[in-house]
């Protein structure tokens, strides 16, 4: 598209006469040194000076697009001035773009700046998002958590905020021309046309920068804070960095039988929700991760021996015996219906967690936390959702949660009594 694109369309903003001289009689009935033009910055800080500050806060974010729009219908002609100019300068940018990761560094580097202040996505904005589309989640894919800055951007960026932003960046151009630096003037240009432009998966260049030093910036502060927490709980946080995220959850649950650490970390989640409830996503991941490991073809390395289960057998005979609508459907074949469906399949979770509490005895527990961690060391380097699981498991079993609401354990029990099931029957 051709820069003057960004420009096109634009209505003229100059007010038709009747709204001038309902405008003069509003100034009559109250509002104090009202200029005759509404389309003036002046009039919107002036009139913003006699609102409630209530009021002032709620109108904020509307004054401020409003400003925006008034200054670049004002400076419309400069900006296309600038615009001309650097068409001679078109070929270098045109390099530049075939360069990605320049282009990105270019991005990078200019949303630094002073001038673009005021124009970045914040911690704040990222932590309001997060809470309405998801966190991003440690030990994924890059792409995984693409999606959710994708949602991010969608979610704080909508059709309306895309204009005024174009128009912003646009405010800037004939700054950077007259300076001579014509590459990043035209990375501005060509960002102002592309966030009018929205790609499919939500972000271009600029905008996903723009999350990245939004992120950086909550990271550092969901840093901060946890060693803060660490220090008052007596640990490390170099040891913790050095051992792993992984080895923390297993650290804090044996705090937790501390009363008075137990206490400074509920203190620190009461006091820090937006953390417990990263802390929490990042929990939920692990556990979903861990029953999809299970699903795995060689996670069979982790299922208990068939011996374990043979008692068990006898066991699940005898209550489908006591169960006349499942053993009837059984024998004649048929297909289960809802209620023996349901029948059934409360009768293979109430089994599960009886061998569950039965088998997983605290040594048990230890040789299945073994198991997992050879099993970890032979997955392969980038294999980020085996290992997602593996951590994701191994909290399970150091949970102190009790053994009937481990829900891994419970589906490692089930899968490793079908399997055995189907070794028995061939």
């Amino acid at each position: 598209m051709h820069p003057e694109a960004v420009l096109s369309g634009v209505e003229s903003s100059e007010l038709p006469v009747g709204d001038r001289r309902r405008n003069a009689q509003l100034r009559d009935d109250g509002f104090p040194g009202m200029p005759e033009d509404l389309m003036s910055l002046a009039y919107w800080e002036e009139m913003q000076k006699h609102l409630p500050r209530k009021m002032q806060r709620e109108l904020a974010p509307l004054t401020e697009q409003l400003k925006v729009y008034i200054e670049f219908d004002s400076r419309r002609q400069e900006i296309e001035e600038a615009a001309e100019v650097l068409e001679s300068h078109r070929n270098k940018y045109e390099k530049l773009m075939r360069k990605p990761g320049k282009l990105f560094e270019r991005v990078d580097s200019l949303l630094a700046e002073p001038p673009f202040e005021n124009i970045r996505l914040s911690a704040t904005d990222l932590q309001r998002a997060f809470e309405e589309v998801g966190y991003p989640i440690r030990n994924r894919t890059n792409s995984e958590n693409f999606e959710i800055a994708a949602k991010v951007i969608r979610f704080l960026v909508d059709d309306e905020k895309r204009d005024a932003l174009s128009r912003r960046l646009m405010l800037l151009l004939p700054e950077y021309v007259k300076a001579e630096r014509f590459l990043d003037a035209w990375t501005i240009q060509h960002s102002a046309i592309l966030i009018l432009e929205p790609v499919e998966d939500g972000a271009d260049p600029f905008l996903l920068t723009m999350f990245i030093h939004a992120m950086l910036e909550w990271e550092e502060q969901r840093n901060r804070e946890e060693i803060t927490l660490f220090e008052k709980l007596g640990i490390d946080p170099e040891e913790i960095r050095r051992r792993g995220y992984n080895k923390l959850e297993a650290r804090l649950r044996e705090l937790t039988e501390d009363p008075e650490k137990k206490a400074i970390i509920e203190e620190f989640c009461a006091s820090h929700p937006e953390h417990a409830a990263y802390t929490q996503a990042q929990c939920r991941d692990m556990e979903s991760a861990a029953l999809r490991l299970l699903e795995r073809d060689d996670a069979h390395v982790l299922f208990l021996p068939v011996e374990e289960f043979m008692p068990w057998f006898d066991v699940m005979e005898q209550r489908i015996k006591e169960s006349p609508d499942i053993l009837a459907a059984i024998a004649q074949k048929d297909m289960l219906d809802d209620a023996v469906q349901k029948s059934f399949g409360d009768l293979i979770c109430s089994l599960s967690i009886e061998i569950t509490a039965e088998v997983f005895t605290a040594s048990r527990l230890d040789r299945l936390a073994s198991q997992l961690h050879e099993y970890l060391n032979d997955l392969a380097e980038d294999d980020h959702e085996g290992k997602a699981g593996v951590h994701g498991a191994l909290m399970s079993v150091h949970s102190q949660d009790p053994l009937e609401e481990n829900c891994f354990l419970l589906m490692l029990c089930w899968r490793a009594f079908h399997a055995a099931m189907k070794a028995m029957t061939g």
